[in-house]
């Protein structure tokens, strides 16, 4: 019977000292004796003791009383601090050689560890009682900066690292609400005048690592970017032409050209459009637009012509062409265009005697801007000089003619 009894108070206790948490304060002690003594030549680090110091606290940040104590924590962000301050000395010896990688991970450390410090530090005790602030002043601007460097991450890392991007940008967004950051407006989302740059970055990332429904809200955020904005705009109108989505497609093509008119291929895409969907009229009016702010590009010129050829006003297309060519001489096709249009009309209208004559000398001046391609040229000054009875003159062109065309 005392044997049981004995048995069952050592399992009691045992049990007992199981539910007690592991009191590891000394290791906490421990890691700051020797990060002191890293730092007692300040011009000096002592990167062995500094390493003894992050191995003596990294269980603390897991397990026992010491993962609740501010103290805990502050200590792991100054470890990373060193660790930070010799990777920036390196790099200026290294003609700005750095690691990247492990740079960055470092500085999601400190912003990690000196968050988690200040939120102990302001978390009431079990009879509501608030500790006395110590850490916030010292760790708040490094942890500011270093969050700061997350964001470059961010964009940095987009297309060679996306996991890497993803997980700094989203606690980068995260952290603004931390407590240690409590203070500082400028930190806020609402105030922050990078967020659009960022979300650019994050859309980016998520394109990369194949997330498009993850991609989508973070470009249509990317939209208030001044630097990506448009190409944010552009990404979006892309996939959803891709994905035959025509109104959606439409809705971020108007917004682009009203707004990015800089690029020109959100007045294409929108010409396009409106071709596409029968609006000749909106489409001669974008034309008219894309005439001003693209005198260089040709598009705009031919596909008025197009539109007008389109609608059997062979006039107006063989005008339209005939101002592509004076605007864009070297383009052979202006002039093809032209003439083609001309001999539609001439073909509607019979009685006007002059348009066939009109139109040969239209082809004519193909083949002399053109003489080494007679495919632009050849047969069709054939049928056109044979039609008008020009025999002798057909003769000359008759080897360009194919009748099993």
């Amino acid at each position: 019977m005392k044997k049981m009894i004995l048995a069952c108070a050592v399992l009691a206790a045992m049990t007992a000292n199981a539910q007690k948490p592991l009191n590891n304060k000394s290791a906490v002690t421990k890691a700051e004796t020797a990060l002191n003594d890293a730092k007692k030549d300040p011009k000096a680090i002592n990167y062995d003791k500094v390493a003894e110091a992050e191995q003596l606290i990294a269980p603390c940040l897991t397990e026992g009383v010491a993962k609740d104590m501010p103290k805990t924590w502050f200590i792991a962000g100054n470890i990373q601090s060193l660790y930070m301050n010799k990777m920036l000395a390196d790099r200026a010896a290294n003609d700005g050689k750095m690691d990247f990688g492990a740079f960055f991970d470092n500085q999601y450390k400190i912003v990690k560890y000196f968050a988690e410090c200040d939120r102990l530090e302001h978390t009431p005790d079990a009879k509501g009682k608030m500790p006395k602030e110590e850490y916030r002043p010292i760790i708040q601007p490094m942890a500011k900066n270093c969050r700061g460097n997350l964001r470059n991450a961010g964009g940095m890392l987009a297309n060679s690292d996306p996991a890497k991007s993803i997980e700094y940008i989203n606690y980068y967004i995260e952290s603004a609400d931390y407590s240690i950051f409590q203070g500082l407006d400028e930190v806020k989302l609402a105030n922050d005048s990078t967020m659009g740059d960022i979300y650019y970055y994050l859309g980016t990332a998520y394109k990369v690592k194949g997330d498009t429904a993850s991609a989508l809200p973070a470009l249509d955020k990317a939209l208030a970017s001044k630097q990506y904005g448009k190409y944010a705009c552009g990404e979006l109108a892309q996939y959803y032409q891709n994905k035959g989505d025509k109104a959606n497609a439409r809705k971020y093509i108007d917004l682009g050209f009203a707004q990015y008119s800089e690029l020109p291929q959100f007045g294409k895409w929108l010409l396009a459009a409106q071709h596409s969907e029968g609006d000749k009229d909106g489409a001669l009016q974008t034309i008219e637009k894309l005439k001003q702010l693209y005198p260089d590009d040709d598009y705009a010129y031919l596909l008025k012509g197009q539109i007008y050829f389109e609608q059997e006003k062979f006039q107006e297309a063989e005008k339209a062409f005939l101002e592509a060519k004076d605007q864009f001489p070297d383009n052979a096709n202006c002039l093809v265009m032209a003439a083609r249009s001309a001999w539609m009309y001439a073909n509607r209208n019979t009685s006007d005697k002059e348009a066939m004559n009109h139109t040969i000398d239209l082809f004519k001046q193909v083949e002399e801007a053109n003489p080494e391609d007679p495919s632009l040229w050849g047969e069709s000054l054939y049928i056109l000089y044979n039609n008008s009875n020009q025999l002798d003159k057909a003769k000359l062109y008759k080897k360009y003619y194919n009748p099993a065309k």
